[in-house]
């Protein structure tokens, strides 16, 4: 991720994450992802991103 971005759409949150969209619906819907309605889609920001990995380190998020 470009550190000088301050807000991600849910495309690059889930590539930045190596994650599918679907996925980080998930998240987000289950509240480990907060983000901001736009439109009809979500942005994340850079802080919350962060927040998430720092949370959510060695954690198997996996649908397994």
């Amino acid at each position: 991720m470009d550190s000088r971005k301050l807000v991600y759409s849910t495309a690059e949150v889930a590539e930045a994450l190596q994650m599918n969209e679907h996925k980080i619906g998930q998240l987000r819907r289950y509240g480990a992802l907060k983000a901001i309605r736009k439109g009809n889609g979500y942005i994340f920001t850079a802080k919350e991103i962060e927040r998430f990995l720092d949370l959510y380190n060695g954690a198997d998020l996996s649908n397994e």
